[in-house]
């Protein structure tokens, strides 16, 4: 009898999403701001595009998540010109269109 009820409260684990199992943990991690815009922005594209972009692109993105939320709000919901190292990726990000989703 307690057999039957330890079985069903038992926790299965849970499974990861396809797109969460190609998404390292540390870059949906980062992705997390402080500002309620750039989570929406960062996560939807990284949800969606992260499988097409290439390494030089990855590490871009790398790159663009270790900068601070003001400098990414200015790039990304203020559209003003990105520095050189992260240019790429945020001339992605806008081709894709991702702050459409708010």
């Amino acid at each position: 009898m307690f057999s039957d009820i330890e079985s069903r409260n038992s926790r299965k684990p849970r499974r990861r999403s396809p797109v969460m199992a190609q998404v390292p943990g540390r870059i949906h991690w980062q992705c997390r701001r402080g500002m309620l815009e750039l989570d929406v922005i960062l996560n939807h594209f990284v949800d969606q595009h992260w499988w097409s972009l290439d390494n030089r692109l990855k590490a871009e993105l790398e790159t663009l998540l270790s900068c601070s939320d003001l400098q990414l709000q200015k790039w990304l919901c203020e559209g003003r010109e990105a520095d050189n190292e992260v240019c790429n990726i945020v001339s992605r990000m806008r081709q894709a269109d991702c702050h459409s989703s708010r």
